[in-house]
């Protein structure tokens, strides 16, 4: 009698406290982010830089969570105004930029209630000092939650960029950075720079979810070697926050 009073507690027990599901709203899994990641909206400003190691993929998918980054290194195009920088054929000058796109697919754990503190621990542990100025934003266009962080120099261009988002169990990072030689001129201004993360995090984003699903398998994987900027824009109206779309 009592095993079998023992017995329907287990289930009537398990019932209440049975695991959520992952969240994942449809975003697939792919081992070459650099593949999906539409840099069309860097294309106007940029062109890759030559060289191995000017565009990377990595991945790793494990029974917790999958993670799928790209990284690329971009120059400024000749056209545009250097303010003061010489031609970029003949200058060294002429400032570097890395772009990070990073997701993370949450399979266990739901992220929603550590997000904000995470992103914002992050941007408090950024190396500070009395020539850098730092400054975060909760933006409501993207995902059920997102922030968008800026780092400028005292001189006053803007130096680094995050956008970073989640929605339901999937997170997405969204990073642009670069180094000035001194002269405090800027190729892309602070508010254009904001419009290509957002655009660019926004359409990527979708192409997962019109990814097939690939099966993962843990590991990482590198691909390096140059890869000039544009892909089909796939742009739609900005999902607004708790639609489930980013």
């Amino acid at each position: 009698m009592a095993s079998a009073i023992w017995g329907a507690a287990v289930i009537v027990n398990s019932g209440f406290h049975s695991e959520p599901s992952a969240d994942l709203g449809g975003y697939h899994f792919h081992h070459e982010l650099c593949e999906v990641m539409d840099t069309s909206f860097f294309a106007e400003h940029y062109k890759s830089v030559e060289g191995s190691g000017a565009r990377t993929s990595r991945h790793s998918a494990q029974e917790a969570q999958d993670i799928s980054a790209c990284g690329l290194q971009l120059t400024p195009r000749g056209g545009d105004d250097y303010n003061g920088y010489e031609d970029p054929g003949d200058s060294r000058y002429v400032p570097t930029v890395y772009v990070e796109f990073k997701t993370t697919w949450h399979k266990q754990i739901d992220p929603s209630a550590e997000f904000e503190a995470e992103v914002k621990g992050q941007h408090d542990l950024r190396a500070k000092d009395d020539k850098t100025k730092y400054d975060i934003v909760e933006v409501e266009e993207l995902g059920e939650e997102a922030f968008y962080s800026t780092e400028t120099n005292d001189k006053g261009p803007l130096t680094g960029a995050t956008l970073s988002i989640r929605d339901g169990w999937v997170a997405a990072e969204l990073r642009w950075s670069t180094f000035f030689d001194g002269r405090g001129g800027e190729h892309v201004g602070a508010d254009e720079v904001k419009q290509i993360l957002f655009d660019t995090a926004r359409t990527s984003l979708e192409k997962l979810r019109k990814q097939e699903p690939e099966n993962q398998s843990p590991g990482t994987d590198d691909s390096s070697g140059p890869d000039e900027p544009g892909s089909d824009n796939d742009a739609s109206d900005p999902p607004k926050r708790g639609d489930g779309d980013i």
